[in-house]
């Protein structure tokens, strides 16, 4: 049976007659068997190793930063589906009147850890309603943000591998 094993930017020989993982920019292009037999830890695992913020860009009314995602897009080589496996870069936003609300409460490197580092949603207290109760609003760091994209195609990846998965009744129904 063969295995899959991916490795950022190496081309990997599977075991078998002439089948071979092709690396595109930033990622691999597989076959519907290849995509079949890859596992969902193989799939975690190159997510994961791909997860990381790729940059990030100071503007007058936001900050972007980007994260490293990993997307699987099914394409069509003639008649062929393959599947296109990629890691891209994605923003995500911080808006400078947050920045500058946190700023004015604490110090850059609590805010750096609040708005981009946090891991999970923070609840804050944004003062009292009509009704003397405590309102709150909840800010989303750009990594929860990200990390939920990333599980998302996550997800998506899995559906696609097992979409991909032949099964003797394809052929016979492609006959009928």
């Amino acid at each position: 049976m063969k295995k899959i094993y991916l490795i950022p930017f190496l081309a990997i020989l599977l075991v078998g007659i002439g089948s071979a993982v092709f690396v595109i920019p930033g990622g691999y292009q597989l076959t519907k068997d290849e995509m079949s037999e890859v596992s969902d830890g193989d799939i975690a695992n190159y997510m994961n190793n791909n997860f990381q913020i790729e940059n990030y860009k100071l503007m007058e009314n936001k900050i972007i930063v980007y994260y490293n995602i990993t997307y699987v897009e099914p394409t069509k080589n003639g008649t062929e589906t393959q599947y296109k496996v990629f890691t891209q870069p994605k923003p995500f936003i911080i808006p400078k009147s947050l920045w500058n609300e946190c700023i004015n409460l604490t110090t850059a490197a609590v805010c750096v850890d609040v708005l981009v580092n946090n891991e999970e949603p923070l609840n804050v207290s944004v003062g009292l309603n009509d009704n003397n109760e405590k309102e709150y609003r909840v800010i989303y760091s750009t990594y929860y943000q990200a990390m939920k994209e990333q599980i998302a195609q996550y997800k998506r990846a899995k559906e696609i591998r097992d979409n991909s998965i032949s099964n003797e009744l394809d052929y016979l129904f492609g006959e009928i």
